[in-house]
């Protein structure tokens, strides 16, 4: 029994790394765009107040009365509050965004792939993981995955982050090979 559990902590350990990495991926995708939708709306809001500046200025240049005159320039001063807070605010949005877009990069540069590449790869990892699709999960299929992997990372003539990935990848398909065997 206790072997038992211990296969299923391994083989557990193994799918959660994975779905951590694809939740990890999502998670900054997610904020890079919630990020980036919000700077544009701050943006868009900053125009309409700007805007809404301008035409409580002429009016208070064609008023009549003092009052309406000063009426109007106080909505005018609001609104270039109201825009400059907006501003403000779409700029920590546009930091917010850099700051989630170098973190996608620093996860796809760790693989040497790109941003696209590296968070596809997650999701399929992910999803052959949970489904089987595609990818015959049994441990003869590991261990050849596991070889082809191994040699691609001794190959000199391949670029070292080629090499460096096949090596990951090796250690992966050892891991997955090992769960199998200790079902």
């Amino acid at each position: 029994m206790p072997e038992n559990n211990k296969k299923e902590t391994e083989t557990q350990t193994i799918g959660e790394r994975m779905m951590d990495s694809a939740s990890k991926a999502a998670d900054s995708i997610s904020s890079f765009m919630g990020a980036k939708t919000e700077e544009t709306k701050e943006e868009i809001e900053a125009e309409k107040n700007k805007s809404y500046r301008d035409s409580e200025i002429e009016k208070a240049q064609d008023s009549l009365s003092m009052t309406d005159s000063a009426r109007h320039l106080i909505n005018a001063g609001t609104a270039e509050t109201d825009a400059v807070v907006n501003e403000a605010s779409a700029e920590k949005e546009s930091v917010k965004a850099e700051h989630e877009k170098e973190n996608m990069k620093e996860m796809a540069e760790s693989g040497g792939k790109s941003i696209t590449e590296t968070l596809s790869g997650y999701v399929e990892a992910t999803t052959n993981y949970l489904t089987g699709e595609n990818n015959p999960d049994t441990e003869e299929a590991h261990r050849e995955a596991k070889e082809d992997a191994k040699e691609v990372a001794k190959d000199d003539s391949k670029d070292l982050s080629e090499r460096a990935s096949a090596a990951a990848e090796s250690g992966k398909e050892a891991a997955l090979e090992s769960a199998h065997m200790l079902e």
